[in-house]
């Protein structure tokens, strides 16, 4: 069986949500920029220039030595060239000037993206009719999905969703997620928890 790198391009990601999930390309890009952002998924990138010194590098970096913006929309991201449109802060690496450095190229971590964004809910909601053929509707996943989250942060917080401050969005989709699956059910992605707390429009 031929080798299977433990990283994929942003490209390559997407077209694994859209075929394994059915999402649109769009909600794709989404879903794994704010994933990214909130530090659900591992990355590594290839360095290329740094964006005030005049030093050029073909060295890879990991996070957490690169540092994720923290609001990550897919308008920052170049999804064919699979790197950042602008310069990411690289905190201390040898021999390398610290600040602001483009990118040749981001990789993400397969598992990661398998692990947060491409589990989702196989068995069909409650109360379904058996006359119900084929897959749910997106909308109609989405909002079981949604009502599911919801259900756990209640559990979670009964005086309801906890501040940033309080617990950080990747925390609360982590315990959100290990809550879940506790009770035998798959995650779902974290834009869909977040937004069950009142953290995403």
């Amino acid at each position: 069986m031929p080798y299977e790198s433990a990283w994929e391009g942003l490209r390559d990601a997407v077209e694994r949500i859209v075929t394994s999930c059915g999402a649109s390309r769009e909600q794709a890009q989404a879903d794994l920029s704010h994933a990214i952002s909130d530090g659900l998924i591992r990355l590594r990138g290839q360095l290329d220039r740094h964006a005030n010194r005049p030093q050029t590098s073909s060295a890879v970096a990991f996070t957490p030595q690169l540092e994720i913006p923290v609001k990550l929309e897919p308008g920052d991201l170049d999804w064919e060239e699979s790197r950042p449109t602008a310069p990411w802060r690289l905190s201390e690496f040898d021999r390398h000037h610290p600040g602001l450095w483009y990118l040749k190229r981001i990789e993400a971590s397969r598992v990661d993206i398998t692990t947060i964004l491409l589990q989702r809910l196989d068995a069909a909601p409650p109360n379904v009719g058996s006359d119900a053929i084929g897959p749910p509707r997106k909308r109609e996943r989405q909002k079981s999905s949604r009502v599911i989250a919801e259900s756990v942060i209640r559990e979670l917080w009964p005086e309801g969703p906890p501040s940033r401050e309080t617990v950080s969005n990747g925390d609360l989709v982590a315990r959100v997620g290990r809550q879940m699956s506790q009770t035998g059910v798959t995650n779902v992605s974290p834009d869909t928890i977040l937004r069950a707390a009142g953290r995403r429009k």
